[in-house]
């Protein structure tokens, strides 16, 4: 076998029906990434805009603190190729990838159809 016939068995193999599964991961996980980091400097501030000092404040903490983490590892891993790993880092099922991608992405999807609602209020009616 000559080197231009031999396949690399290290890179996953897109099947072409994938293909829009690894782009809406990769545009939802994007967008989580940038929605953890925004919010990550709250933890940095000052902590009495988080409630509760007890297992509440301890949670939304844990979360504020998780949260860009996973959503940055689910972004690495859909570019790689990585589409079940990408699925578990936004919190899904390692069956039915489509409908767990699609799970995965309707809050995110909201948060941005809710931004784009209010951004369009403010056109309309102003501030």
């Amino acid at each position: 076998m000559t080197s231009a016939t031999t396949l690399n068995n290290d890179a996953p193999v897109r099947a072409p029906r994938l293909l829009g599964l690894y782009l809406l991961l990769i545009i939802i996980a994007a967008i989580e990434s940038f929605d953890g980091l925004s919010n990550a400097s709250i933890l940095f501030g000052d902590m009495s805009q988080i409630p509760g000092p007890r297992v509440g404040g301890a949670i939304i903490k844990a979360y504020i603190a998780s949260h860009p983490v996973l959503a940055l590892a689910a972004l690495g891993f859909a570019t790689i190729g990585r589409l079940r790993y990408a699925i578990i880092a936004l919190a899904a099922r390692n069956q039915r990838l489509g409908l767990a991608a699609m799970l995965v992405s309707i809050p995110t999807l909201y948060s941005v159809a809710a931004v784009i609602a209010f951004g369009i209020g403010i056109f309309l009616y102003g501030f």
